[in-house]
């Protein structure tokens, strides 16, 4: 979960934003938008999916995250598998 914007849109365009000043080239996949509750406030987050990253690239996305409460698990990201370049060879 990436938390930002409650608006799609608005969340996909920081997201390219933040991608962005890291100098990172990605395609992204947004997922459902979730509200996470805490004490005093609820945030939004949705969940998302980069791929076709050089390798580079997705060490340093794992690295850093994306967006904002990290501290609380949010933008933190996983590599999963390869999704490209595959053939059916």
């Amino acid at each position: 979960q990436v938390t930002g914007a409650s608006d799609e849109a608005l969340f996909m365009d920081d997201i390219r934003k933040q991608l962005g000043e890291m100098g990172i080239a990605a395609k992204l996949i947004c997922g459902k938008r979730s509200t996470l509750q805490g004490e005093q406030q609820s945030t939004h987050a949705y969940s998302l999916v980069a791929h076709d990253l050089k390798p580079e690239d997705s060490l340093q996305l794992q690295y850093a995250g994306l967006g904002e409460d990290r501290q609380l698990g949010c933008g933190i990201f996983i590599p999963y598998k390869v999704i490209s370049g595959l053939s059916e060879d």
